[in-house]
């Protein structure tokens, strides 16, 4: 017997949530929860968002060198596979632990880190040669969205539209179960615009 697939992301009225499997993980994340299991329910949506049989290949823990010979690990970087067979990097996730959702300085690790390891990849690029590129920062259940800026080589908060605050409520995160539709949007954006 068949069995039907997930609902296709970018769909009006679908989100993540839809998929049993990510909604089973993300119920998951509580008190204890490993930066692990938060990795894994990323990992799950980006495939489901940026399937392989697309061109799109998520890696965990990519490396990335800096000036000094330096290093750092992405927790998933995302590219694309373009008709030449060229790589185009367009999205790292950095995930903390559920216990990290309150801590300012883990919030701000977390900025940090995309600034660096988007900044190692792309630098600043020539203006003809510049597509958009983005960061998302996942502590726990709460995600915060970014877009690499070439001219200052900085990950800056970052909303799709006008009409999606970058702050609210006096937040700058959102809930991934609560505004499961505002962070699909999100991600349908950055699918349609990388």
């Amino acid at each position: 017997m068949a069995t039907t697939g997930p609902p296709a992301p970018n769909t009006p009225g679908v989100t993540y949530l839809n998929v049993p499997a990510i909604r089973a993980e993300l119920d998951g994340i509580k008190k204890g929860t490993s930066e692990g299991h938060v990795a894994g329910v990323w990992n799950a949506i980006l495939s489901w968002m940026f399937p392989v049989t697309d061109g799109y290949v998520t890696r965990p823990q990519d490396i990335h060198r800096y000036f000094g010979g330096a290093k750092g690990f992405s927790d998933l970087h995302t590219f694309q596979y373009d008709a030449a067979g060229r790589r185009r990097f367009f999205l790292i996730v950095q995930c903390k632990p559920y216990s990290s959702e309150g801590s300012t300085a883990d919030w701000q690790e977390a900025a940090n880190q995309l600034r660096d390891y988007l900044s190692a990849i792309h630098k600043t690029r020539p203006a003809g040669r510049r597509t958009r590129v983005y960061g998302i920062a996942a502590l726990g259940r709460r995600v915060r969205f970014f877009e690499y800026n070439d001219l200052t080589r900085n990950a800056n908060g970052w909303r799709p539209s006008g009409t999606w605050a970058v702050t609210h409520n006096g937040r700058e995160f959102y809930d991934m179960r609560r505004e499961a539709t505002e962070v699909q949007s999100a991600l349908d954006f950055i699918l349609n615009n990388h």
